[in-house]
């Protein structure tokens, strides 16, 4: 593979060249143009190699370009402009082999955290705290989790944190039905991830079940970490829906919220529905 990338980077390289060999010199405005088009394998070189590719692919390029500094017709502008193009092209490669590499350790360490099952002490039971927000994703993942782990020595609390609006304060009667069907729902959804859990292996009395209220105008993070600071868990168990940037820039997410805030050990779960990533 790596000698395939390298074949490509040089083919580019050479058809630049011999592009720029045999368009005439009088033509500096076009050469102009046409020189961004080593920056086509630098990149490659960069995205591929890392820094140290760039900046060998860089280096090599600036040597197949310098020929331009001896046009009989080139000004001195045009001399300038070519001395910075080669600077350019070391930066790019720089600059870009850099990324790619800071890329490929963050998805590595993505990747071993995903890896990463949760150590069980065999002396005393692991306490969990399972954040359900009611949806699907929160049943999926407690069919992931008992997947993947033992619980014969854990005990789980299931937290939910029920917002209360505005508009449900003000219609009483509104507010009566809404609440009664959220609590119903609520129910549900504890009752489902219970019976999930305790096909898994847990036993019964070692799964508690937590509802606490907030106001719409305090995040259900902050209500998660308040939780966390009053009690002692080993880790916390929570789902992320798969939203687009823009839904999450706009309404935010409970799991990045709840990531960035706290240093209780996290363990979360992507996906859509009951679908997990």
């Amino acid at each position: 593979m790596i000698r395939k990338q390298t074949a490509i980077i040089i083919l580019v390289t050479l058809t630049v060249a011999l592009i720029h060999l045999f368009i005439p010199q009088r033509f500096l405005t076009l050469h102009i143009v046409l020189r961004l088009l080593y920056f086509i394998p630098i990149i490659l070189a960069a995205l591929s190699s890392g820094r140290k590719g760039g900046l060998i692919a860089a280096g090599a390029i600036s040597l197949v370009f310098s020929p331009h500094f001896f046009f009989h017709h080139a000004s001195r502008e045009f001399m300038v402009e070519n001395a910075v193009t080669i600077i350019l092209f070391l930066l790019s490669g720089f600059f870009i082999g850099s990324f790619r590499e800071s890329s490929e350790i963050q998805l590595n360490k993505r990747l071993a955290e995903e890896r990463m099952v949760v150590p069980v002490r065999d002396a005393e039971r692991q306490r969990v705290l399972f954040y359900n927000d009611g949806s699907s994703l929160s049943l999926g993942t407690a069919k992931w989790f008992v997947g993947k782990h033992n619980l014969s020595k854990m005990s789980i609390v299931l937290l939910m944190v029920a917002t209360q609006d505005r508009e449900e304060m003000l219609a009483d009667t509104m507010a009566d039905k809404q609440q009664r069907e959220r609590e119903q729902a609520r129910k549900q959804s504890f009752i489902d991830i219970r019976q999930v859990l305790i096909e898994g292996g847990i036993p019964e009395k070692n799964i508690e079940t937590v509802v606490t209220t907030v106001n719409e105008k305090v995040p259900i993070s902050d209500k998660i970490i308040e939780y966390l600071s009053e009690h002692e868990f080993d880790f916390l168990l929570l789902c992320k829906h798969n939203k687009r940037k823009s839904e999450e820039f706009l309404f935010g997410d409970t799991a990045i919220q709840v990531l960035r805030k706290t240093t209780t050990p996290l363990l979360i779960v992507k996906g859509t529905g009951e679908a997990i990533a």
